[in-house]
């Protein structure tokens, strides 16, 4: 699943035709290079069938899902912006009939899908197009929205097996548009569809294909605060036969919303508060799928963050390093802890408000976007991947290794990644640089001119950090 499919809606569920779920499992992954994985997992079980025309009858009360399901899941790590190389997933389903009669219809059936998507950006505002084509056979328990994996086919040439399970076919499509228009205004529009090719054991009600799109407008007055109108389609259609035709029904549902995202506005928490995550606009998914609660539910003391805040403040080897100006640089008093757990909830403690500069935590993101454009083995084969076991800035490790800065963490590795940055020109390198950052923020970010003009140090070598 690709969960940057998902678009920058207000309706919870989202696309119809989207590969959003994944089934409690335990995964063994043998081969892992770079951006791919192999995996292979047995999971919960998952599958459903349709008894369709057969619904009700004794001879098939007894017929039981095996466990556990073996699943081969082959797939590829997404990247976070661009064409992705897609996964797949291959998969068996078996029956068996505890029944004591004259019918054999125990059985198994292979399930398999290819699931390809993609995130393009294009535009001096950074629109994003979120497209995803999914298809195979009896995988449709981890559509978004799809019914039955599996259909009963008839075979009434075997008098011992007169019915058998089939995998149903499926075909998921999701496109939408992500318009950023300006900083307050952003706009939405979309269509998905799932489409199934029912076996000619089910009844004409059975679900074959339904369709869903959305259009909206939202405007973000101030920070944390979002309001527009959205609108919502959807229809569906069932299989049909011979002798009764297909039905099928749509609707509409207009809406508005408002939202105050405590969060998204930095506003400072007391006692190491739980506050709802914010999605980020066009991040994948509404807030409401990052929501959480006091923490106490899921077994985590939220309180937490903010002793161990309060141990980092008195530690009594800590002190402040005002290597650079200004007001809140290397200030204790705007010291703050903001972990998030597993299940995307965030606990806070300190000053989150006060905004200071990310200094060289901003070293991981260009490694990031380097790795993005030219690949991992860019990283290695230009700069290495060991500690010097020098200090950051040490001019020592440069002498040392010559020609090998050894890591992108240290200034000579991190200067390094800069200059792999592709780019026609250093403005355009900049700006590229600087939208990676505020990608990875969720906002616009902005230099700190006060900061970077202090750069300058006495020694004239470690002058090109600046750059």
């Amino acid at each position: 699943m690709d969960p940057d499919v998902f678009p920058n809606s207000i309706e919870y569920w989202g696309p119809n035709g989207m590969v959003f779920f994944r089934n409690v499992q335990v995964r063994w992954t043998p081969w892992q290079d770079g951006d791919s994985r192999f995996a292979v997992a047995l999971e919960r079980p998952g599958a459903s069938a349709d008894q369709g025309e057969y619904a009700g009858r004794i001879e098939l009360a007894e017929v039981k899902g095996r466990f556990p399901c073996p699943t081969c899941r082959p797939s590829s790590a997404t990247r976070r912006l661009g064409p992705r190389p897609g996964g797949g997933i291959l998969r068996q389903m078996k029956w068996d009939d505890m029944n004591d009669d004259e019918f054999d219809l125990t059985g198994d059936a292979t399930g398999w899908g290819i699931n390809l998507s993609t995130n393009l950006k294009f535009g001096e505002r950074k629109h994003v197009f979120r497209g995803q084509v999914a298809f195979g056979e009896g995988v449709q328990n981890y559509w978004n929205d799809a019914p039955v994996d599996v259909g009963i086919r008839n075979n009434f040439s075997n008098p011992v097996t007169p019915i058998v399970g089939e995998a149903l076919p499926i075909l998921g499509i999701v496109a939408f548009l992500d318009l950023n228009l300006s900083d307050k205004w952003t706009s939405t529009v979309g269509y998905s569809l799932v489409d199934i090719d029912n076996s000619d054991g089910q009844t004409d009600s059975a679900f074959k294909k339904g369709q869903y799109a959305l259009a909206n407008v939202m405007y973000y007055p101030v920070k944390g605060v979002m309001l527009g109108p959205e609108i919502q389609w959807a229809s569906a259609r069932t299989s049909g036969t011979a002798s009764r035709p297909t039905t099928s029904g749509s609707s509409s549902r207009p809406s508005t919303t408002s939202v105050y995202r405590s969060e998204a506005s930095n506003e400072p928490t007391q006692d190491g508060e739980c506050r709802p995550a914010a999605a980020r606009r066009g991040s994948g998914g509404p807030s409401s799928r990052d929501a959480c609660g006091a923490g106490a539910d899921a077994g985590r003391d939220p309180g937490r963050p903010r002793r161990g805040l309060r141990e980092v403040q008195g530690h009594p080897r800590g002190q402040e390093r005002r290597l650079h100006p200004g007001p809140r640089q290397g200030r204790l008093e705007y010291l703050r802890h903001r972990p998030r757990d597993t299940d995307g909830k965030v606990y806070t403690a300190g000053d989150i408000k006060s905004e200071v500069s990310i200094q060289s935590i901003s070293k991981v993101f260009t490694m990031a976007l380097v790795m993005e454009e030219s690949g991992v083995d860019a990283i290695a084969g230009n700069m290495g991947v060991d500690a010097t076991g020098q200090v950051f800035n040490s001019i020592v490790a440069v002498e040392q290794y010559k020609g090998n800065e050894m890591n992108a963490m240290v200034n000579p590795g991190a200067i390094t990644a800069t200059s792999m940055v592709k780019g026609a020109s250093r403005d355009e390198i900049w700006k590229k640089i600087l939208a990676t950052y505020s990608d990875f923020a969720g906002r616009s970010l902005s230099v700190n001119q006060e900061v970077f003009k202090s750069r300058p140090t006495p020694t004239s070598a470690t002058r090109p950090s600046r750059c």
